[in-house]
């Protein structure tokens, strides 16, 4: 009977040290499942690799780009026109510099007949750093042929207005970015996307409602 009371008599100290050895390693084992089960369910949800071998080359910033020059970067292609709100665009390419912490592993592509680089005013550190670029509208209406032809995933064709291509060169996934949740998909997909080599500080963001 002593020693049970003794034990219950021990010293605060002693409690909280118990507790944190008792405790730390389940709250380390329960955060790195969910980061897995996270990455395996994006992952399943990009669980098609369609090949863009059929594009010789792509108009990007007024230059003719070889197909083998997006290797090695996630991209996101934007079809810009299909977005009418300028406010809206201006704030996807924020969002997710934002969200990879300026890692140049990533690049957003606008496709659109007006000239966005005007229109959008984004901050020069993202033109520069070429996070941002720009492209005519049959740009993306390229890559949305192929996509269309061979999206195993049954996307809603009528409403995407964006595609993802991973490091490899292979479009994953489209998108409809007027919808939020639709967003929120593209900011974790191009993250989960982007090589554990070439992480810089991802995060995931919150952002303008996003």
């Amino acid at each position: 009977m002593n020693k049970f009371s003794s034990f219950y008599k021990m010293r605060p100290g002693v409690w909280v040290l118990m507790i944190c050895f008792l405790l730390l390693p389940f709250i380390s084992w329960l955060y790195i499942r969910q980061g897995v089960d996270f990455r395996l369910n994006a992952l399943k949800e990009l669980n098609q690799r369609i090949s863009i071998a059929g594009l010789d080359s792509l108009y990007i910033n007024d230059y003719l780009i070889n197909r083998d020059s997006l290797r090695g970067r996630v991209w996101v292609f934007i079809n810009a026109d299909k977005i009418s709100d300028i406010e809206k665009n201006k704030n996807l390419a924020r969002t997710i510099y934002d969200q990879n912490d300026g890692s140049k592993a990533v690049g957003i592509v606008y496709c659109s007949e007006k000239d966005l680089s005007t229109q959008l005013l984004l901050n020069p550190i993202l033109t520069k750093r070429h996070f941002v670029s720009f492209a005519p509208e049959r740009t993306f209406e390229r890559l949305f042929n192929l996509f269309s032809a061979n999206d195993s995933l049954k996307a809603d064709l009528k409403t995407v207005n964006s595609l993802v291509m991973d490091n490899k060169g292979f479009i994953r996934k489209g998108y409809d970015l007027t919808n939020e949740k639709e967003v929120v998909k593209l900011l974790q997909h191009s993250a989960v996307l982007i090589p554990d080599y070439k992480r810089e500080k991802p995060q995931l963001v919150r952002q303008d409602g996003y």
